[in-house]
């Protein structure tokens, strides 16, 4: 993103005519994100990398945030060429897949582990095996999300059930399997709420796929309960959160992931006022950090969490925000959200209707994110670039904001003339003078 940026920089020094497409409504709340974490990186000591010899632990989490502020910059230097929209979905949603690399690092030979300099690690069982079904598997879990996601971003739900290729549907339903390799349930809600939201932005409701769909909705929910016992370890712990009957392994898993997490915002909620007008930030000195993470403190709080509060990855979108930025970080990343979702809703309505349906699903994306941000889990450090990037494809998708429709926003070209036959007008009396002036002359 540094680099595409640097580039596209480079370029509009060099071309005048380059411009990055403008959308004031994303930029102006971005600037006052990256003001109040310049602002509160320096009155808490800094940047001062550890990995480069310097005193601060945990400073690398505002160079993620600076370039999540920089990644819509970089997105937006210019528009997306119509002939190549394609690629361009592709490579957006699906360049995450090579994140099942990461699963194999426990049966891959010791002498390849340079390959995880690139793809690291990602596997969060704990187990020294891979054994689909009981390890949980991210990698797997996130080439399906991705995959799904290239899916319906190019056909929709009505592409993948209405337009008589059934291979799509297929691939679909068994892309949606593998998502339960990993075991989150956050990640079952986000499909289901992508998928609710794009059947309500097609308008499907209207169509004779209603009763289908809630007949099959059905039948799969019946199936579901009836062999859940029977399913593999992974994916009863996604439906744990369910009243279903699932393996007390898998109960006692899901409960204790929960539980530490209440336990922590119950914890850390008092201290928000403290907070309030100057945030803790991201980072902290190497003393604060051995003083927190003593032998004495652990043995006190032996709580999960501690190392999560310690971190600051509080597991919670608000909380995050307030803690860290103090009140005034909370009020830029609301605006930069609000913006956010008005330019996605412009796009929706105004853009061509030719990519209605891509945007469409942008919007039903965008929208995801920010329930998932504000009332099941997120980071604002981390959680940044997901939001630049979506609003920075959406930009360059559309060639900009979609302020008025499409068809008003359209430069009229005239329509053509057929030729008339040739005609050869008569010289002006000033030019046959000035010519006869000058052979007199030369005479």
């Amino acid at each position: 993103m540094a680099v595409s940026l640097g580039v596209s920089i480079l370029q509009r020094t060099i071309q005048q005519r380059f411009r990055f497409l403008s959308a004031p409504e994303i930029t102006a709340p971005l600037m006052g994100i990256t003001v109040v974490l310049l602002f509160t990186a320096f009155l808490r000591g800094g940047f001062g990398l550890h990995a480069f010899g310097g005193s601060n632990v945990g400073s690398s989490r505002y160079l993620m945030m600076l370039l999540g502020v920089l990644c819509f910059f970089a997105m937006t230097a210019q528009p997306i060429p119509a002939h190549r929209r394609n690629l361009y979905v592709g490579l957006f949603f699906l360049s995450s897949v090579t994140a099942v690399v990461g699963d194999f690092f426990s049966i891959i030979s010791p002498s390849l582990y340079l390959i995880y300099l690139v793809f690291p690690a990602l596997s969060v069982s704990g187990t020294s095996d891979l054994s689909f079904g009981a390890t949980r598997l991210i990698g797997f879990t996130t080439l399906a999300v991705s995959f799904m996601n290239f899916m319906l971003a190019r056909s929709g739900i009505r592409g993948l059930l209405l337009e008589g290729k059934r291979g799509r549907g297929i691939i679909f339903i068994g892309l949606s399997l593998l998502m339960f390799l990993g075991g989150f349930r956050s990640v079952l809600i986000h499909v289901a709420l992508l998928l609710g939201l794009m059947f309500w932005l097609e308008r499907l409701y209207r169509t004779r796929l209603v009763v289908p769909l809630i007949l099959g909705g059905v039948l799969v929910v019946t199936l579901t309960i009836v062999f859940l016992p029977q399913l593999p370890f992974t994916f009863q712990r996604s439906l744990a959160f369910l009243p279903v009957n699932v393996s007390p392994e898998a109960r006692i898993d899901a409960a204790g992931s929960s539980e530490w997490r209440v336990q922590m915002w119950k914890s850390v909620l008092p201290e928000v006022p403290n907070y309030l007008l100057l945030g803790k930030g991201l980072s902290f000195s190497e003393a604060d950090f051995e003083a927190n993470t003593s032998r004495e403190l652990s043995a006190r709080n032996p709580d999960q969490w501690l190392w999560a509060v310690i971190a600051g990855d509080y597991h919670n979108g608000p909380l995050s925000a307030l803690l860290t930025f103090g009140i005034w970080g909370f009020i830029a990343l609301v605006w930069f959200h609000i913006a956010g979702w008005r330019v996605m809703v412009l796009a929706w309505r105004n853009g061509n209707p030719e990519i209605r349906l891509l945007n469409s699903f942008l919007l039903a994306k965008f929208l995801v994110h920010l329930i998932s941000f504000w009332f099941v889990t997120g980071s604002m450090y981390s959680d940044m670039l997901i939001f630049s990037s979506i609003l920075g494809f959406s930009v360059a998708l559309n060639g900009g904001v979609c302020r008025v429709p499409f068809s008003a926003a359209a430069p009229s070209e005239p329509a053509p003339t057929a030729p008339g036959p040739l005609r050869l007008r008569p010289r002006p009396a000033l030019a046959v003078a000035r010519e006869q002036a000058g052979t007199s002359r030369v005479g």
